[in-house]
């Protein structure tokens, strides 16, 4: 009987221990879970951010750089470093209305104002697949056709330079940078014969300013002309006149280059 009560003891001890083992070995599993989860999550973070797409453009001075992103993108924020002093222009919005409203984008427009090497570094993040558009507005093509496709729009010639597709990656966001080496000519500096002309819509107005300042100059000169022939007119009037003629060149001159983009 004594017996079989320790062999009944022996066996239930070992049964405990079956179970205490079993239970630590669950423990284990679950630790090892728990840590395995958070750590692939940051492996998947950290293997989805910051995509480089890496671009090289030539544009000319005042010509305008432009980057169409859609959908619309994040945090969107765009970093221009000339590697000598330059003068340049940037607009960036991150969510911009266009073709009649049928459309949200991303756009980003930079516009070298001097010759020169600028490097630009273009952040966002996005959840979702999106393309890209890499291009340039100029009123002089023939510098672009061996490098782009022109086509023609109110704004003048756009040249598409490269075009982005980015496939979807499940809804998890993901960041992106496109560097852009951009090499800025000023070709005015090379040819003193060079003029920079302004787009048909430009041209329009600076044609309905010129009809404007030219009839106010005829109306006060013809005036001067046939009172000097009837009552006589003064040194004083003409000099104003010669100021009024003077001040309307430079006044046509400075509007001659806002329309059409120049440094004037």
């Amino acid at each position: 009987m004594e017996v079989n009560k320790v062999f009944e003891g022996n066996s239930s001890l070992r049964c405990m221990q079956r179970r205490y083992s079993a239970l630590q070995f669950k423990c284990m599993i679950l630790g090892l879970i728990t840590l395995i989860l958070p750590m692939n999550s940051m492996l998947n973070l950290a293997f989805a951010e910051d995509t480089t797409i890496n671009f090289d453009a030539e544009v000319l001075t005042g010509d305008t750089l432009a980057v169409f992103i859609w959908p619309p993108v994040d945090n969107l924020s765009v970093d221009c470093r000339p590697l000598r002093s330059g003068d340049f222009r940037i607009l960036v919005s991150s969510r911009e209305v266009r073709y009649g409203g049928s459309q949200e984008i991303s756009l980003i427009y930079i516009q070298p104002r001097s010759g020169g090497i600028y490097n630009i570094q273009i952040l966002f993040n996005s959840n979702s697949g999106w393309n890209g558009t890499l291009g340039v507005y100029t009123s002089e093509s023939e510098f672009y056709r061996r490098i782009g496709s022109v086509s023609v729009t109110s704004q003048g010639y756009f040249i598409t330079l490269h075009t982005i597709n980015i496939l979807p990656r499940d809804n998890q966001t993901s960041g992106y940078r496109i560097n852009i080496n951009l090499k800025a000519y000023n070709i005015a500096s090379s040819n003193i014969f060079f003029i920079n002309f302004p787009t048909p819509i430009n041209m329009a107005l600076f044609v309905l300013v010129s009809v404007a300042v030219g009839y106010i100059n005829a109306f006060f000169i013809l005036d001067s002309f046939f009172k000097s022939k009837t009552e006589g007119v003064s040194k004083i009037r003409w000099a104003l006149v010669a100021l009024l003629v003077l001040a309307s060149i430079y006044v046509l001159y400075q509007v001659y280059g806002l329309v059409s983009g120049g440094e004037m």
